[in-house]
Formats: structure tokens, sequence, C-alpha cells
């Protein structure tokens, strides 16, 4: 539910589905629970990339519900999921029942992280800080390192697209810690 209302962009439902944590027994070990450890939703924030700052993840969530065009809160959910690695396991709900599947099928699972949403998001907001859009831009191309497969989830973009995030950081944003980070893209 927490991950979904993320992915989602339901950040209100987030705060309220939250607080029904401390309903729950611990600790739960029956395999419907093996995806998601509830610990990660205290996320503090330092683990995001050395050189941009996120709060602890309850305040950025707070931010959002507040105000979800903030460029910087907007960056942070995707270093949430890239830190933490979190995302709903459907497996144990698919399968036996072929006709089933292939009625429930969805192109875009629900509960699953896209961080490329995030990021682009702030790409073209124009009212976004410097330092919040170039290190969407350093993300969103960092998303196909090293090997050029798609590890943010979403769909994926062409190469032309992350030729032109790589050069718009370079020649937007030159003195940017990001824009001096990334040396190619994939």
């Amino acid at each position: 539910m927490l991950v979904r209302d993320l992915t989602e962009q339901r950040y209100a439902d987030w705060l309220q589905d939250k607080d029904l944590i401390r309903f729950v027994a611990h600790p739960l070990v029956a395999p419907a629970f093996d995806d998601v450890q509830l610990n990660h939703f205290d996320w503090s924030g330092a683990q995001a990339a050395t050189g941009y700052r996120c709060p602890r993840l309850e305040e950025v969530v707070t931010r959002l519900s507040q105000k979800d065009g903030d460029s910087h809160a907007l960056n942070c959910p995707g270093e949430f999921f890239r830190t933490t690695s979190v995302r709903v396991s459907l497996w144990a709900e698919t399968g036996g029942n072929g006709a089933l599947d292939s009625v429930v099928k969805d192109d875009r699972p629900r509960g699953q992280p896209d961080r490329q949403h995030y990021y682009r998001q702030i790409i073209v907001n124009n009212k976004a800080e410097t330092a919040d859009q170039s290190y969407a831009l350093y993300r969103a191309v960092m998303c196909y390192a090293p090997s050029g497969y798609h590890a943010c989830g979403g769909n994926e973009v062409s190469i032309a697209q992350r030729q032109r995030w790589f050069s718009q950081l370079k020649n937007d944003y030159p003195g940017s810690i990001w824009a001096k980070k990334l040396k190619y893209y994939w």
C-alpha cells in the first residue's frame, strides 16, 4: 500500500497509510510480506547521493502532499527507490489461471517504482531549481548506466533522448557537480 501510494503519487494517502504501521504485529514472517520491509519507510534521506540532500521520507511526502511539483522533493522519492530497491513483488499473485492472468494484465504494473517518471517531471519544469534539474538530468541518464539497459522502471527512452539529456546537462549546467561527474550517456 505504501509503495503504491508513492508510485502513484498519492502523497496524502501515503501519510495516512503510514500511520497504520503501528497496528502491524511484528515480526512479519509470512511469505506475503517478503518483498517490502516496513522499516524501509523510515528512510532518513542520508542514503541519497553524496552532493544531493534529501530529508526523511516522511518530510518529503509531506512536502509533496502540499506542493506536488516541488522539484527538490520530487528527486527524493527517486533516491528512496534507488537506495532501498523497494518494489512490490507481484509474482505470488500471478499464475495458476492463464485466462484470468491475461484479462488482468496491466502494461504498467501497479506499485512498481518508476524513478525516471520523477526525473522527467523535474527536467521539463521551467521553475525547477538548477541543482534539482541538473541532478534529475544526471539521474535520468544514469538510469541506463553502465550497460545501456533501463534500470529505473517505467518506459525506456531512446538513445537520442538520453543524448539530449546529457547535452542539456553539459550545456545548461556545466559547472554543476553532476555535469562534471557524468562522462557518458548510454
